[in-house]
């Protein structure tokens, strides 16, 4: 996570109460690899990000898409659309050009570890490469957790984040602080208003019943959690 004013912090015992908080910039891409406990490790993604002009996000699963979005997505590439409408899917090799997964839930803000706090704790993770970090651990609601490198000379960026329900995690890559143009955020097709289906009528049922912490990807979690806590 690259800062916006590019503030580096020199870590104490005090930060545990008080650690200022990593914020995106308002516009970057970043790889990452997706990691499930059943059979996908590492799988390369990108994240698109542009808040100051479209207030959204794109993340581009390249190899497999996150589990369960559909029973059979994991085998196949997927994109997610955050924007102010809602989050949609689109997995055009299973013939969804576009659909609505979650409506009027949006990316999450640049600022949206304010409702992480900082655990006094550091551990040695790794990101996307391989490279070893040494970093700060940010405890969220529901088993949420970040890791931040905690080097002077790359402080704040991004490493790795946990989804707590379902323990997926993502390791991430070099943030690269460039423009990103609104057009690239444009949703796929003129059918995103169809809900999503499953490919199953017994687990359509089953996701009627999901609550926030039961959508398989991370992020779609965290964008759900968020918004709640900004509408609390």
């Amino acid at each position: 996570m690259k800062w916006s004013l590019a503030l580096l912090v020199v870590l104490s015992c005090a930060c545990v109460a008080s650690c200022d908080k990593p914020t995106w910039p308002d516009e970057f891409a970043m790889p990452f690899g997706l990691n499930f406990a059943i059979g996908i490790h590492n799988a390369s993604a990108m994240m698109y990000y542009n808040w100051d002009q479209a207030k959204s996000q794109l993340l581009d699963y390249t190899s497999h898409c996150f589990p369960l979005l559909r029973y059979n997505s994991g085998f196949h590439p997927c994109k997610m659309y955050f924007n102010p409408k809602g989050i949609f899917a689109s997995i055009p090799s299973l013939n969804i050009p576009c659909c609505t997964f979650v409506a009027n839930v949006g990316a999450v803000p640049p600022t949206f570890l304010q409702g992480f706090n900082y655990t006094g704790v550091n551990q040695t993770v790794p990101d996307m490469y391989g490279k070893m970090h040494d970093t700060m651990v940010w405890q969220g609601a529901d088993d949420f957790k970040y890791w931040t490198d905690a080097s002077a000379a790359h402080y704040g960026d991004d490493v790795q984040f946990q989804d707590g329900p379902t323990t997926v995690t993502w390791n991430f890559g070099e943030m690269s602080v460039t423009p990103q143009n609104p057009s690239l955020f444009d949703l796929p097709s003129s059918t995103c208003d169809a809900k999503c289906s499953t490919g199953s009528m017994v687990a359509d049922k089953m996701a009627d019943l999901w609550d926030t912490e039961s959508f398989p990807d991370p992020w779609v979690v965290l964008a759900l959690a968020v918004d709640k806590m900004m509408k609390n």
